[in-house]
């Protein structure tokens, strides 16, 4: 059995991309983050989710 994924994509299968924002709404993260996802180091993953999360916090209500 496979240890969990410390850093899980935060793809929701929702996406709503803000064209002005260059972000999901969903997930919080930019396209370029998106895109590169698939490639990250652990390290990077990290740093993505914890940039979308202050991004979702940011966004009005």
């Amino acid at each position: 059995m496979m240890p969990p994924d410390p850093a899980p994509s935060p793809c929701r299968g929702t996406c709503r991309y803000d064209e002005v924002r260059e972000m999901c709404r969903d997930c919080g993260r930019l396209g370029r983050e998106i895109m590169a996802w698939g490639s990250a180091s652990l390290e990077q993953r990290l740093a993505i989710r914890a940039a979308a999360a202050g991004r979702l916090a940011e966004l009005p209500r």
